[in-house]
């Protein structure tokens, strides 16, 4: 699975979420909702209540770009994708910021396998 998310303070991609390799989702969400103080499962259902914006068609654009590099890398058996252990955020202004995200043993998604 690749996630692309879309919100106010930017668009989100990644991670790549490969079952027992990389970060899932929810241990993407667990990384950047840590700051809240919940229990794993709590902030996961917290987060489960959030709403995605609608993207604009030059970040669409964009995002399709980085997608298609993406799913072309994980594909080659000689490629490197970069979004497995991080996320792409791309700021309403443009800037491009990476987020590391590593896999978490108390996720209730995936619990680190």
């Amino acid at each position: 699975s690749l996630f692309v998310t879309a919100d106010p303070d930017g668009l989100r991609l990644g991670p790549l979420c490969v079952p027992g390799v990389s970060p899932c989702f929810g241990c993407a969400q667990l990384a950047a909702l840590g700051g809240l103080g919940l229990s794993p499962r709590d902030t996961l259902t917290a987060a489960g209540a959030f709403h995605s914006a609608a993207l604009e068609a030059s970040a669409a654009a964009r995002a399709l770009e980085v997608l298609t590099s993406e799913i072309r890398a994980f594909l080659d058996p000689h490629g490197t994708p970069d979004l497995l252990f991080q996320i792409l955020q791309i700021l309403p202004s443009g800037a491009i910021r990476r987020l590391p995200v590593e896999r978490r043993p108390d996720c209730p998604l995936c619990g680190g396998a």
